[in-house]
């Protein structure tokens, strides 16, 4: 299953996101459910650095099924718009996949990082 993590701030905005894990619908290299998240959270990343120029951390490992990636500013009416449409794409696959593929949740990484608990 692939779990996604959408991280946002206090103030609600998102700030980046975390994506563990393969769907298992169907071999890799065939798995159509992967290759959907992989494409539309590469797009974002993608998008947020070369569109809007803005900076970002993280890393990504396709073996293992991972991306990581945080704004190193502050969110903008831009980076907001392609975390929530990254949010509706992914919800879209979850609701036409069903969840037992992809789990989205989100997370308020201000209070994680106050209590420890970031992941």
């Amino acid at each position: 299953m692939i779990r996604v993590v959408m991280h946002r701030n206090r103030a609600m905005q998102y700030t980046g996101f975390t994506v563990n894990g393969h769907a298992g619908f169907d071999a890799y290299g065939r798995d159509i459910v992967c290759a959907a998240v992989s494409a539309l959270t590469t797009t974002t990343a993608n998008s947020i650095e070369q569109l809007l120029k803005l900076p970002v951390s993280g890393e990504a490992d396709a073996e293992e099924g991972s991306m990581r990636l945080e704004l190193d500013c502050m969110p903008t009416t831009g980076t907001d718009l392609l975390f929530s449409s990254l949010f509706l794409g992914l919800s879209e696959i979850a609701e036409a996949y069903g969840p037992g593929y992809i789990r989205i949740t989100t997370e308020d990484m201000d209070a994680a990082r106050r209590t420890g608990t970031e992941s």
